[in-house]
């Protein structure tokens, strides 16, 4: 195998109450962001338990990930870098030269290259490699996996599971909201397609026809235009329409943080109640064996 390590880029999380304010400064550092609004993030937080359930479950990943290569008689150790919070790429790229790796596969906790380049994991990984010590560490990436069967299959058994807990007669009439993050619309044209894409591909393998594709998280300061429609629009389009419930999938995240714990299981919720509909929500996938199962051989085909 050409790469001697993997390195999984994502950008951060809150792990318990005292990280909340210094996660959301570094995460917005340079972007003018008011106290107020800070605080009212952080408030945001407290609705969900006070931290962010994300750098465990990325953690936990990393280790099964790291496991299933093993199975494979691979010894291709998994490594976390995160973008806004610890471990920050500058924390991780020294341990990574001093236990000896020189080349490495970076993978993106997202499957969407179009959402992931507005992140810019790349870049920030190449800021952190400034000093000549770490010079010596390159770089290939993983790019897209949003279309692959795996991928697919695990988003479509959440959403099963989650149908279960309605009745028969009643599942094929209910609507499926697909979410994704919301992206200005000058740099989200291709992310919108890919997003379109993934949800036609999970519509298809659970042969449901009854859905539609919406975006969520939008800044609160965007003065241009965003991708939409927003979800809670096209949620009140299903409260006018007289549908009796929503399963909203967050196809868009591959596991749980504050936009999905509150923007979704909260914000969303309360807009899906207020409209006289159930809430139902399929999880996110990123424990789902076949996500690790499809990194590993994508990995595989790579080196």
């Amino acid at each position: 195998m050409k790469f001697d390590h993997v390195l999984l880029m994502g950008h951060g999380g809150p792990r318990k109450p005292d990280e909340v304010m210094p996660f959301l400064q570094a995460m917005t550092a340079g972007k003018n962001i008011s106290v107020e609004r800070l605080n009212t993030a952080a408030r945001n937080y407290e609705m969900i338990g006070g931290a962010s359930p994300y750098h465990d479950e990325v953690m936990r990943f990393a280790e099964h990930l790291e496991i299933s290569h093993k199975d494979a008689g691979v010894d291709l150790p998994v490594f976390i870098g995160m973008k806004y919070w610890h471990p920050f790429f500058e924390d991780v790229l020294p341990e990574i030269r001093a236990k000896g790796h020189r080349k490495g596969l970076g993978i993106a906790l997202n499957a969407f290259p179009g959402a992931v380049a507005g992140v810019g994991y790349r870049e920030s990984l190449e800021a952190a490699k400034t000093s000549p010590e770490l010079s010596v560490l390159h770089y290939d990436f993983l790019n897209s996996w949003y279309d692959r069967k795996l991928f697919i299959e695990a988003q479509a058994e959440e959403v099963l599971k989650t149908f279960k807990t309605i009745p028969e007669k009643e599942r094929r009439v209910t609507p499926i909201i697909f979410s994704f993050h919301s992206l200005p619309v000058r740099t989200g044209r291709n992310y919108s397609e890919e997003a379109n894409t993934a949800s036609a591909l999970v519509a298809k393998e659970l042969g449901h026809a009854k859905w539609s594709v919406v975006y969520q998280s939008r800044s609160a300061s965007a003065e241009e235009p965003w991708l939409g429609p927003d979800i809670c629009e096209e949620i009140g389009s299903l409260s006018r329409s007289g549908e009796k419930r929503v399963v909203v999938v967050p196809l868009g995240f591959l596991c749980d943080h504050v936009e999905i714990l509150y923007d979704l299981d909260h914000r969303a919720r309360h807009a899906v109640e207020k409209g006289g509909m159930e809430y139902l929500r399929a999880r996110t996938v990123i424990g789902h064996p076949k996500i690790t199962q499809l990194l590993t051989e994508l990995i595989a085909a790579e080196g």
